[in-house]
């Protein structure tokens, strides 16, 4: 099993191996932060004109939120977490 296999922890900047440290509540919290973030800078709803690079890299980010601040998407993306 791959441990990142669409690159969603990646696309965050983050180590998957860190969801072992976090309680589950700390990560989520976390990935809809940066979830907040990127989208009030980028997203055309707010007024921004990003860029086509900017307009990829927005969705890719929102991919991988969607994925990883739901529990149980996450435990279906991660199924190696449930054998450590």
């Amino acid at each position: 099993t791959k441990i990142d296999p669409e690159g969603h922890y990646a696309t965050l900047g983050l180590n998957p191996y860190a969801l072992k440290f976090l309680d589950e509540q700390t990560f989520e919290d976390l990935v809809k932060g940066m979830k907040r973030e990127i989208a009030r800078r980028l997203h055309p709803d707010t007024g921004n004109k990003a860029t086509p690079e900017e307009q990829e890299y927005l969705k890719r980010m929102l991919a991988a939120c969607s994925v990883l601040e739901v529990r149980e998407r996450r435990n279906d993306y991660s199924p190696w977490l449930k054998s450590v």
